[in-house]
C-alpha cells in the first residue's frame, strides 16, 4: 500500500494538503539547521514532531469536534507522517483506532474498509528515514489585511491582526495582542489591546498560513477586514520589522511573544528577523 493511495481515500484535499505543508516546511527548516549544526537528519524528527502535533492537537484532540472529522484527521496526520519519515506511537496507536470506527460508522469509502488491513499494516512499518528535502509548494492565502484572527495553543487562545501581506511569498504578517484568552476573543475584547511586544518584536510573517477555515482549526478569523490593530510603537531605525517563520512555528512564537505562563518548549529554529 501506498502513502498517496491512502491520502487518495481522505475526502478532504484542504485537510492532506495542509498537513502534508505544513510537515514539509518543518522539517526543511530543522534539516536547514541540523546541517548547520553539523548533526544527523536522523535528529530532527523531536523538533519536527513537537510543533507539527502541537498545531494538529487543536483538532484530533478538540472535544467539539466532530468524532469522525476527528477520526479522519487521525488517519490522515499518521499517513502523512510516515509519508515524511516520522512515526509517533500514540499517534500510530490512535490513527488504527480511528480506522476502526470510521469503518464501523461507515464514514469512508468501501475501499478504504478493504484496503484497511493494508493501511494498518504500512502504518505500523518503519518509515523510510528522510533522504532529500520535502518538496513545498507556491505560497497563496485568503487571509486578507485587516483580518483580525484567533490563534489556540492547547486550551488557550491569542489574537493575532493580519498588518500586511508580503508581496513576493504572499505570507500574512501577524501583529499579536497581548494576553491569553480561555475562549476564542471577541472584536470587542481587542479593542484598545497592547501588542503583545513593542517596536515589532511581536509580529511575525508566516510562511503557510493560506486556508480559510484553517483545517487544523488552529486560526480562526475573529472578524474578517476591521483595521484593528494592536497598540503600541513602531520599529525604530535599524530594528527588525517582524520574524519570519512557518506556520507550524506559530504556536510557540505567540506562547512566547504574549503568554503570561512560561513559553511553550523551544524547538530549533532557523528563524530570521527581517529587517
Amino acid at each position: 500500500m501506498k502513502h498517496q493511495l491512502v491520502l487518495d481515500k481522505i475526502p478532504s484535499r484542504s485537510l492532506v494538503y495542509a498537513l502534508d505543508q505544513d510537515i514539509a516546511r518543518c522539517t526543511r527548516t530543522q534539516l536547514a539547521v541540523a546541517k548547520l549544526e553539523g548533526r544527523s537528519l536522523a535528529s530532527t524528527e523531536g523538533s519536527v514532531l513537537g510543533p507539527v502535533l502541537t498545531r494538529w492537537r487543536c483538532l484530533i484532540d478538540a472535544e467539539e469536534a466532530d468524532i469522525n472529522a476527528r477520526n479522519v484527521g487521525l488517519v490522515a496526520l499518521a499517513v502523512q507522517l510516515h509519508a515524511h519519515g516520522f512515526a509517533d506511537s500514540g499517534i500510530t496507536r490512535r490513527a488504527l483506532a480511528a480506522i476502526d470506527e470510521l469503518n464501523d460508522n461507515v464514514v469512508l469509502s468501501d475501499a478504504f474498509w478493504r484496503d484497511s488491513p493494508a493501511i494498518k499494516a504500512l502504518l505500523t512499518s518503519a518509515p523510510a528515514a528522510i533522504t532529500r528535502v520535502p518538496r513545498v509548494f507556491q505560497d497563496f492565502t485568503a487571509f486578507r489585511v485587516g483580518d483580525a484572527v484567533s490563534i489556540r495553543v492547547g486550551d488557550l487562545y491569542y489574537a493575532a491582526a493580519v498588518i500586511d501581506i508580503e508581496d513576493d511569498t504572499d505570507h500574512p504578517i501577524l501583529h499579536v495582542y497581548e494576553g491569553e484568552f480561555t475562549e476564542p476573543p471577541t472584536a470587542e475584547q481587542l479593542e484598545g489591546r497592547s501588542e503583545a511586544r513593542p517596536r515589532g518584536r511581536g509580529r511575525c510573517s508566516v510562511a503557510g498560513l493560506a486556508l480559510l477555515p484553517d483545517p487544523a482549526r488552529q486560526v480562526s478569523l475573529i472578524e474578517g477586514y476591521r483595521i484593528l490593530w494592536p497598540i503600541g510603537e513602531e520599529p525604530r531605525d535599524g530594528e527588525g520589522r517582524y520574524a519570519s517563520i512557518s506556520l507550524p512555528e506559530l504556536a510557540d512564537f505567540v506562547v512566547r511573544v504574549a503568554g503570561d505562563r512560561a513559553p511553550a518548549p523551544a524547538h530549533a529554529s532557523a528563524n530570521a528577523l527581517v529587517g
